[in-house]
Parts: C-alpha cells; structure tokens; sequence
C-alpha cells in the first residue's frame, strides 16, 4: 500500500502551508498576547474556500475529500499560536456537516415517499 500523497494532494498541501505562512504566522504571536481573536485571518480563509473544503460544490462547498481537509487544518495549526484560529476552522465544518447531513436526511425521506 503507498501512502505517499498524490501529486495533487502535494501541491493542495503547498498552497496550505503557503497561506499559513503568509497570512497566519506574522500576526499569530501578537494575537495570543493581546488575546485577540484574529477575524482578518478567518475572513481569508473564508474568501479563498478553506471554510468550505470538505462540503459538496453544490451546496457552496470546495468537493474536497477529508484528506484535503486535514491537511488544510495540519498546516493551519503548525502557525496558528492562537489555536481559537484552528479551532473556527474545525467548529465551522462540524456544525455544516450536522446540518448538511439532517438536511440530506429529510430530501432523502421525501423522495422515498
């Protein structure tokens, strides 16, 4: 069995680590000292995607597996001090997978009717 990442997980990786160098390590120390929730970097994450990573395209979401996801969230953590940062991005998909699923659940049961 390979569990070397394809070459499309590799550069999904990348862009990851690029971003959480960019825009999470330079404020991430401050943001712990002064105990400041860092909303910019929420808002970045939430115009490039990352938000919506593991969700279907057809309800807004990226159509990425749980292997794109995780290693959205490793990358994000390694910089994040502030791990409310992390945290959001994990709070976020659990609560729209507890929705997505109850709402597939109930088209389901009406087509079964």
């Amino acid at each position: 069995m390979d569990f070397n990442l394809s070459k499309e997980l590799q550069m999904a990786r990348q862009l990851f680590h690029d971003f959480a160098v960019k825009e999470v390590e330079p404020w991430a120390e401050e943001t712990d000292e002064l105990h400041r929730f860092p909303w910019e970097a929420v808002r970045k994450m939430q115009k490039y995607g990352f938000m919506g990573i593991p969700f279907p395209k057809e309800i807004g979401g990226q159509g990425c597996d749980t292997l794109t996801y995780i290693l959205a969230v490793e990358e994000i953590a390694k910089y994040a001090a502030q791990r409310l940062l992390f945290s959001q991005l994990i709070r976020r998909s659990r609560q729209t997978r507890f929705i997505l699923t109850e709402q597939m659940s109930k088209r389901k049961n009406f087509f079964a009717l």
